[in-house]
């Protein structure tokens, strides 16, 4: 049986919508994939848009559905490659709101509003796979 989807939030640059990437199934399988938007390039999202995302997918998925989200992220306050740290600074440098997003705060954030502690993948080019679940 395939996933019918009922509803889609488009992502928007501005303002910051509070739940984009949002997708809801009838069925109750669900599921919200958000690659590489919790640090944002230009033209994707400022911090408030990715606590958007997270407070809208703990409101929008069913108990067990899991939350991914994808990209590179500093770790205790620290980029984990010196590429990373590279492209944190070009980004704060043209807009201050951007920049890669603090693993252990996007944690916090995402359990203060029912997720699990996630489950965490390194990846290639220095990216990390996050999967949180819906309590």
């Amino acid at each position: 049986m395939g996933l019918e989807v009922r509803t889609v939030v488009r992502p928007r640059t501005s303002p910051p919508t509070p739940a984009p990437n949002i997708a809801m199934a009838s069925n109750r399988r669900a599921h919200i994939r958000n690659l590489c938007s919790l640090h944002p390039r230009g033209d994707t999202s400022p911090w408030d848009a990715s606590v958007g995302l997270i407070t809208g997918a703990a409101a929008t998925l069913p108990p067990g559905s899991p939350l991914y989200l994808y990209g590179p992220y500093k770790r205790k306050g620290f980029a984990t490659a010196p590429s990373n740290e590279a492209f944190d600074q070009n980004l704060r440098d043209r807009n201050s709101t951007w920049g890669l997003r603090d693993l252990e705060t996007v944690t916090a954030i995402a359990q203060s509003v029912g997720f699990s502690v996630p489950t965490v993948t390194e990846m290639p080019a220095n990216n990390l796979s996050v999967v949180f679940r819906r309590m």
